[in-house]
């Protein structure tokens, strides 16, 4: 996998947490994704947000539709992009209720053996 950069990164402002209200009334993570583009950053298109995201406007259309899972790395720069926190506290919440419910993801399952792991070490 390449390693990715976003040499704007350092120049945005620190993204801003979203209140819970609106945080809990999503009911999907890619509803977080548009929510964050549509209230922060309406007037830019797909292609805008693909390009500072280093990937194709296909990929980023896909990621948006919830057709493709977002994955872990593009949280944070997305977030200082559109200057809001709502897909990172989203994702939170998520793993916050998965915790509670005791029902574990495949991700969640790895990390507690790669902790276990790191323990027996």
């Amino acid at each position: 996998m390449r390693q990715r950069t976003f040499p704007w990164l350092q120049l945005m402002e620190r993204p801003k947490d979203a209140p819970m209200q609106t945080v809990s009334r999503l009911r999907e993570e890619h509803h977080a994704l548009a929510v964050s583009i549509k209230a922060k950053c309406g007037g830019y298109s797909d292609a805008w947000f693909a390009f500072r995201m280093g990937v194709s406007r296909s990929y980023f259309c896909e990621l948006k539709r919830g057709a493709k899972t977002i994955p872990k790395w593009f949280v944070d720069p997305f977030c200082a992009l559109t200057g809001t926190n709502l897909l990172k506290q989203y994702r939170a919440l998520q793993e916050a209720m998965r915790a509670v419910s005791a029902k574990r993801t495949f991700d969640d399952e790895v990390a507690a053996l790669a902790n276990d792991l790191r323990k027996a070490a």
